[in-house]
C-alpha cells in the first residue's frame, strides 16, 4: 500500500528532484498523519523483530520502496538537477534516514512535528545536491 501511495505522490510532479521530495514527504507523512501513524506504528517499531522473523519479506518491502526513489534520483542526475552519484546507495540512505526518523517519532508520545519533518526533507535534498565526491569542508 505504501509503495502505491508514494508512486501516486511522485507522479503528481514532473521534475525528478520534486519526485524525490514527494517520496520523502510521503514517507514522513506516515508519522505525521494521525491515521497513518496509528497504522504504521506497530510495523515501524517492530521492524527489527520483523526483519529477523521475515527477512525476505522485509527486504522485498525495502526494495520496492527504494526502487521508487532510485529512479527519481537517477533521473534528477540525468537532468542535471543534482550531481551524479550512486542512486542505489543514496536511495538506501534516504530510506534509513526517513525510517529512523519515523521510528523515533512514533515511539514518542504526542504527534510528530511537521517542522522537524520539513527540516529533514531539506537536509536530505541538500545531501543529494552535494558536489559528487567532495569531502565535507571546514568552512
Amino acid at each position: 500500500m505504501l509503495t502505491g501511495y508514494l508512486a501516486h505522490r511522485m507522479q503528481a510532479t514532473e521534475r525528478p528532484l520534486e519526485q524525490v521530495r514527494a517520496w520523502l514527504v510521503g514517507m514522513l507523512e506516515q508519522a505525521l498523519d494521525p491515521e497513518g501513524a496509528a497504522a504504521t506504528r506497530p510495523f515501524a517499531l517492530a521492524r527489527g523483530r520483523l526483519a529477523e522473523a521475515f527477512p525476505d519479506e522485509v527486504a522485498a518491502s525495502e526494495r520496492q520502496l527504494t526502487a521508487l526513489v532510485q529512479g527519481a534520483i537517477r533521473a534528477a542526475a540525468a537532468a542535471g538537477e543534482i550531481p551524479p552519484g550512486d542512486p542505489d546507495r543514496d536511495a538506501e540512505s534516504l530510506y534509513h534516514l526517513t525510517m529512523g526518523w519515523m521510528q523515533a517519532r512514533l515511539a514518542e508520545p504526542g504527534p510528530a512535528d511537521r517542522r522537524d519533518a520539513e527540516r529533514l526533507v531539506e537536509f536530505a535534498l541538500a545531501g543529494l545536491a552535494r558536489r559528487a565526491g567532495a569531502p565535507a569542508g571546514r568552512g
